[in-house]
C-alpha cells in the first residue's frame, strides 16, 4: 500500500499489545489531514489486525525476530532499534520521515513548524532533559519524535547518523540517543 505524500511519510511502530495506542495514533494523524501514516507492525497479530482494518502498514515481524540472534533480545529494545533501521531505509530511499512513538498524539499539525525548521536542518530532534542527575545537566534526544529529511542533498549523512546511533545502541541501548552530543 502506497502511503507517501509529497515524498513524506509519518510513521510509528507497534506490536499487538500496543494496538489501541497505534489505532489512536493513526486516527489523530488522519484527523490532522495526513493520509501518509504508516505503522511498522512488529508481530503477525498486529499485521492481521491492521490488514483487517485497512490501515497502511509494513510487516516487520521477521526483521524483529532476527534481533534475537544479537545482544538485543529484549522485545522493547528490538522494537525501538528496528524502527530506526526502518527510518534509515526510508531516508536512503529519499523520503522525508517523521518517526513518532504511538503515544505522540497529534493534537495539532506539526508539519508547518517542521517544514519551516527543516529549511535549516536535515534532522530535527525533540529535546529531553534526561538524565536529571544534579551532577550532570541533562541534554538528551527524545527518539520518539524525530524528523529526518531524506530529500536533502545530505540524506546519506542523515542515514549514517541513524546507523551510528543504532550501532551504538547495540552496546548501550538506553544511552544511544541521550549521548548524541558526544
Amino acid at each position: 500500500m502506497r502511503v507517501q505524500v509529497d515524498n513524506f511519510v509519518v510513521f510509528a511502530a507497534a506490536d499487538f499489545d500496543y494496538r489501541e495506542l497505534a489505532l489512536n495514533w493513526v486516527a489523530h494523524v488522519r484527523a490532522r489531514g495526513h493520509a501518509n501514516a504508516l505503522l511498522l507492525a512488529m508481530d503477525s497479530e498486529l499485521v492481521a489486525e491492521l490488514s483487517r482494518r485497512g490501515i497502511a502498514h509494513a510487516d516487520n515481524s521477521a526483521n524483529l525476530a532476527a534481533w534475537n540472534a544479537t545482544c538485543l533480545q529484549r522485545h522493547v529494545q528490538a522494537v525501538r532499534t528496528e524502527r530506526h533501521v526502518a527510518a534509515a531505509a526510508l531516508v536512503t530511499a529519499s523520503y522525508d520521515v517523521l518517526l513518532c512513538d504511538v503515544t505522540a498524539v497529534f493534537t495539532a499539525d506539526p508539519m508547518p513548524y517542521l517544514l519551516d525548521a527543516s529549511r535549516q536542518a536535515d534532522v530535527l530532534f525533540q529535546r529531553d532533559d534526561w538524565p536529571a542527575d544534579p551532577h550532570k545537566v541533562g541534554l538528551a534526544v527524545n527518539s520518539g519524535f524525530v524528523y529526518y529529511r531524506g530529500s536533502s542533498s545530505r540524506a546519506a549523512e542523515v542515514a549514517r547518523l541513524i546507523g551510528a546511533a543504532v550501532e551504538r545502541g547495540l552496546i548501550e541501548f538506553y544511552l544511544r540517543w541521550n549521548n548524541i552530543v558526544d
